[in-house]
């Protein structure tokens, strides 16, 4: 199985919040959180649920929430 990289920009120090959701908005998985500087940082997600089952093929979401804001970038997950 593939892993999906994931690289998220952050234009200034920030409390993010990075996790896959499923074509209903819920929950999969979280992929990081925490409090960085700015920069760009690459997450992996091997496409498995917060309890290690891997999850069915289709397309999931990746939503990073910072204070004031929410971005969302389609993913496809196929074995």
């Amino acid at each position: 199985a593939g892993e999906n990289e994931v690289v998220v920009s952050l234009d200034g120090r920030t409390v993010f919040d990075l996790e896959v959701v499923d074509v209903a908005g819920r929950h999969v998985r979280n992929l990081a959180q925490g409090d960085r500087p700015a920069g760009s940082y690459s997450f992996s997600w091997n496409g498995e649920d917060q309890l290690g089952q891997r999850v069915p093929n289709g397309v999931y979401f990746v939503r990073l929430r910072t204070p004031g804001t929410q971005q969302v970038r389609k993913t496809i997950l196929v074995e």
